[in-house]
């Protein structure tokens, strides 16, 4: 069982890496020429449980967790969700799960 899950960088940041932790597993990407992950960047993950956070590893190495998200693929198993990581107001980011 497989689902997706597809991240868009929206937060005029540079990232190393974005990586996801579910039940039992994780995982994650970069670049593989380790150049940055940009803004307006976009990615897909195959993962296979409906409850995940991600991981943001930023330029400076600080990591930055996102709270637990919880999808349901149970009545749809080929539903795409998008997450946006932006910057809020006070430019700290937030992650927003999109259908």
């Amino acid at each position: 069982r497989e689902f997706m899950k597809r991240k868009i960088n929206n937060s005029g940041d540079s990232f190393k890496s974005i990586g996801f932790q579910q039940e039992h597993s994780s995982g994650g990407v970069s670049n593989a020429d380790n150049s940055f992950i940009e803004s307006g960047d976009g990615f897909k993950m195959y993962m296979e449980s409906d409850e995940f956070s991600l991981t943001v590893i930023d330029t400076y190495g600080n990591e930055i967790i996102s709270p637990k998200f919880n999808v349901d693929f149970a009545n749809n198993k080929n539903k795409v969700y998008k997450i946006y990581i932006e910057k809020d107001f006070s430019g700290s980011l937030e992650f927003i799960l999109s259908e």
